[in-house]
């Protein structure tokens, strides 16, 4: 069986045994008349012609993988060398000319079949890398474990940090003072010693979180905290947190048709300054938010296509839901205990007015923004017979820093939350008016 982490997906450099004229090694061009010398020669100039880097010792390499080239220029080649009858970790540095700079063919457990895997540079310039330890020394041989290893730029002094036992990981994503090391679907689907496990690990190496579920940030991002972030594209703006995944909303820019862009955040206080600079076939165009940290909600924006198009209804009169019930908000009372909470205290009725039809009670909904939802009915929600009417009141309540936009009467249990908000009945959560 295949999988991500084995030998045999690992991209091997064919080493041509014939040599093309004079290389990197000072020999004879007729060979030194010893088979392992030749060998090891030949090896070091084929090598060199692909990677452009004066590799020592050419004969114990094992494993060679594809070339890494970080933000400097320089190149690193890795994979495994053998030492006696082990097959161990390698990772080289080399400077701009292909000299090496700085070897490092350490593992901490001395196991026997280990190698170097998907290297990712930090944003300190020092590298971060897998330490994989395999099975067995065979094509197939799948990763038990693989330990993150942060490699120092300067001389290759590694950080081998220990997750926990067996931690694998098949991916990498580098932010701007940690990295989050995860594992994806098909690494589990294949690999029998994977499992569903995602590490937070800063620059230095210090493990700041692990666990089975994690809110991944994407694209542009910034930090809060540790683990308070946003992050944005073309599509979307998110406020995510690491180590809790219901702590988050979403906002959906409205962009019009362009050919490029680069977006840009910031922070100023408790908003977030979110910024597109959209290429398009009149000029560049710019477009920025000024958005509610806690809660998603645009409070300044020069985008004519963001506007709430959202219809507000009254207080005190009835609306037809598309369930077929009849809904009247009597009132919202907005109560701030002074001490970080609001509550949002909804008076209304429900009425069945139909002739023949029984209809379950809807719920009704507290949002941030146009799309993030904050809070939610819960309780007995019964049937309404044709004639029959309830009348109830429920609490809402949030941080005081994030309030509420408006109220929504969720109309369908299921389906989708988009196509919902399109049709559902909604009030202004700030306006009795």
């Amino acid at each position: 069986m295949k999988k991500l982490l084995s030998y045999s997906t690992v991209f091997f450099l064919v080493f041509c045994l014939c040599s093309c004229g004079k290389g990197i090694v000072e020999q004879d061009e007729s060979g030194s008349g010893n088979q392992a010398t030749d060998e090891a020669y030949q090896k070091a100039q084929e090598i060199y012609r692909l990677t452009g880097c004066k590799v020592i010792n050419a004969q114990t390499i094992n494993t060679l993988n594809e070339v890494f080239i970080d933000s400097k220029g320089y190149k690193y080649l890795y994979g495994a060398r053998n030492a006696g009858i082990n097959k161990v970790f390698w990772f080289s540095k080399y400077d701009l000319k292909g000299d090496l700079i700085w070897e490092n063919n350490i593992h901490p457990e001395n196991e026997n079949y280990s190698w170097a895997y998907l290297p990712k540079e930090l944003s300190n310039g020092n590298i971060v890398v897998g330490c994989v330890v395999g099975e067995d020394d065979s094509p197939t041989s799948m990763a038990k474990t693989m330990f993150p290893t942060i490699l120092s730029q300067d001389d290759g002094s590694a950080i081998f940090i220990k997750v926990l036992d067996r931690y694998l990981y098949s991916y990498i994503n580098v932010y701007d003072n940690c990295f989050i090391c995860g594992i994806d679907k098909e690494e589990i689907d294949l690999n029998p010693n994977a499992t569903l496990w995602f590490s937070q690990i800063s620059n230095n190496g210090n493990i700041i979180q692990s666990k089975r579920e994690m809110e991944l940030p994407y694209g542009n991002t910034i930090w809060k905290d540790e683990t308070n972030f946003v992050s944005a594209n073309n599509a979307i703006i998110t406020k995510g947190n690491t180590a809790d995944i219901t702590k988050t909303w979403k906002f959906y820019p409205q962009l019009p048709y362009y050919n490029s862009y680069s977006s840009h955040l910031s922070f100023e206080e408790d908003n977030i300054i979110a910024s597109y600079d959209l290429t398009t076939v009149d000029g560049v165009v710019k477009y920025t938010y000024k958005i509610l940290y806690n809660t998603g909600r645009v409070i300044e924006s020069n985008n004519p296509n963001d506007e709430d198009k959202f219809d507000y209804l009254d207080f005190g009169k009835e609306y037809l839901a598309p369930d077929n019930m009849t809904v009247t908000m009597n009132s919202i009372d907005i109560i701030n205990n002074n001490q970080g909470t609001t509550y949002y205290k909804i008076d209304y009725t429900l009425k069945n007015n139909t002739k023949s039809d029984i209809i379950p009670e809807g719920s009704f909904e507290a949002y941030y923004n146009l799309f993030t939802k904050g809070d939610f009915q819960t309780g007995f929600f019964n049937d309404l017979f044709p004639g029959e009417s309830r009348m109830r009141t429920y609490t809402f309540k949030t941080l005081s820093n994030a309030p509420f936009m408006f109220i929504q009467y969720k109309h369908e249990w299921n389906g989708s939350e988009s196509e919902i908000l399109k049709t559902s009945l909604k009030w202004k959560a700030d306006s009795n008016e």
